[in-house]
């Protein structure tokens, strides 16, 4: 759902909320290494530049787990992809 889209602001401040008080969870800012090995995952890979930019995120933030919708996740190296759809029945 695409809160702001549907008008939904409230929901959408939810939303915030959750990212930025969840413990365990850390925002990152967005840098020039990052920018730089997002082009390079969307060379690679052929990410969208909001993927490559969430791919380059976690990589070059150490995360350990990465839970996606998308299996062309799973093909990035360094990142350990969690794809929804390999878990569900």
């Amino acid at each position: 759902m695409a809160p702001l889209r549907a008008g939904e602001r409230q929901l959408a401040e939810q939303y915030r909320n959750i990212l930025t008080s969840t413990a365990g969870l850390d925002l990152l800012p967005a840098t020039e290494q990052i920018a730089d090995r997002a082009a390079a995952l969307r060379a690679e890979y052929g990410l969208r530049v909001a993927d490559a930019l969430i791919a380059s995120t976690a990589v070059g933030g150490g995360s350990t787990h990465f839970i996606a919708n998308d299996a062309k996740f799973a093909q990035v190296a360094g990142l350990r992809t969690l794809v929804v759809s390999d878990y569900l029945d």
